[in-house]
């Protein structure tokens, strides 16, 4: 769907999201929030066309929501999530700070600074909180957000995540639990952060104001830290660790976690250090923090956005490294082992190799580090397995389910041995290497 004609990109606004409808299997609908003019924001609903699944109906293009007018295209927010009983939740910023203008975040009859919720259609769900009061518009559900850049909800508690960008000087996580009736006031523009603003434009408005929840997380600006770009809740196995947890990050590169135990945040980590793309890369300006099909945690790199600098990375657990500890048996086939390992999740140790080309390879693998014989030579473990694997182009493969289960922390010994009709012994090995499992 090529969107390019009809979307002006301004300092902080341009192509905000896109979502699938959770049916998006049988109809086909993808949704777009976006700004189609300087200070224009629109939320439009396109079909799947039906001769290329690959493809978009451009005719099929309806406004569901919009056009609003955002100062500038300044704080149109961006975040969207779908709850379970179909309708989809929107966050919609407030008007920045032109002058004159009316504390929007604050003001029921106005759509900015709001978390909105939808139909598919667009249409108003009829429980919505405010719907009849003619002092709220019936799309709101929460107010007092600055820029609700995104929102995620979790598929497992419905608590709905809310990454609030400040202005001058703090960044909020705000969250509105599953089963809460509406309502909630997050506070901006009279608060940012735990900062009264003493906003003139909101005259009458008391600090903290009626309804006001305070964010379960806020941080201020510093080194390293000027815009919440979060954030997702991990529902994913790769990384058990992260299993419900609260990802979210700082366009500056900083990285962390929180994990919400249904009344405080229970705990909380910096995941920037222990995040290592490698390759010579880095997290330098994340612009986004996602989720893939199986609840695995994404980061987009901007890469200070220049062309072609920008990264994707899936979290993954730290793999096996491995160290050499006893030395070879020697033969023309010389083969080397390179291994990376990891444990999924529990009794599976995944191996990839370099082995060098030949026709069988035996991998041997084992907990404990003893001498054995093997094919006429000295074996470095005493194995728990030994595997003959076909190799291709010297690169090998293998996924062990191993015997008893391997705990996290264990010692892991591998080594290969290839078939070497021209060796003194008829197999060369490479060295035993150690690894401890993540």
């Amino acid at each position: 769907l090529d969107l390019t004609a009809d979307t002006v990109v301004t300092a902080l606004a341009g192509l905000n999201n896109i979502v699938f409808h959770p049916d998006y299997e049988t109809n086909g609908y993808l949704y777009v929030h976006t700004t189609i003019a300087a200070d224009t924001l629109v939320l439009r609903r396109f079909q799947r066309s039906a001769g290329d699944p690959l493809q978009a109906d451009p005719s099929t293009q309806q406004d569901i929501l919009g056009p609003l007018t955002v100062f500038a295209g300044f704080h149109s927010g961006g975040g969207m999530a779908w709850a379970p009983d179909g309708t989809l939740w929107v966050g919609v910023g407030d008007q920045r700070d032109l002058p004159g203008s009316q504390c929007e975040a604050q003001l029921g009859t106005s759509l900015l600074g709001k978390l909105l919720r939808l139909n598919d259609d667009g249409s108003v769900p009829a429980d919505n909180p405010f719907v009849g009061d003619p002092t709220v518009l019936d799309e709101v559900v929460a107010w007092g957000l600055r820029q609700p850049w995104r929102i995620d909800r979790d598929a497992v508690t419905g608590d709905l995540y809310i990454g609030e960008v400040g202005e001058s000087g703090w960044e909020e996580v705000n969250l509105r639990p599953a089963g809460s009736p509406g309502g909630e006031n997050y506070g901006w523009r009279v608060l940012e952060g735990p900062d009264c603003t003493g906003a003139a434009q909101c005259a009458g408005v008391s600090c903290p104001p009626v309804g006001y929840v305070a964010p379960i997380l806020q941080y201020p600006h510093g080194p390293g830290a000027t815009c919440i770009t979060g954030g997702v809740v991990a529902r994913g196995t790769t990384v058990p660790g992260l299993e419900g947890h609260y990802v979210y990050a700082d366009f500056l590169g900083k990285l962390w976690s929180l994990r919400w135990d249904g009344a405080a945040v229970a705990e909380t980590h910096d995941l920037t250090a222990a995040v290592a793309p490698g390759a010579g890369l880095s997290l330098d300006t994340i612009s986004e923090v996602g989720r893939d099909a199986d609840g695995e945690v994404l980061v987009v790199d901007y890469g200070f956005g220049l062309p072609g600098g920008g990264e994707v990375y899936r979290l993954v657990r730290a793999g096996v490294v491995f160290d050499q500890v006893t030395v070879g048996l020697a033969g023309d086939a010389s083969p080397t082992l390179e291994a990376h390992g990891s444990l999924e999740p529990s009794t599976w140790l995944v191996l990839d190799a370099q082995v060098g080309a030949a026709p069988v390879c035996y991998w041997v693998a084992s907990t404990a580090l003893l001498g054995a014989p093997f094919k006429g030579g000295v074996l470095g473990p005493l194995a728990d397995l030994i595997l003959p694997v076909p190799t291709t182009a010297g690169h090998g493969h293998l996924e062990l389910l191993w015997p008893a289960g391997v705990p996290s922390g264990a010692e892991v010994f591998v080594q290969a041995w290839v078939e070497d009709p021209g060796g003194p012994q008829g197999f060369a090995a490479t060295p035993t290497l150690r690894g401890t499992t993540p």
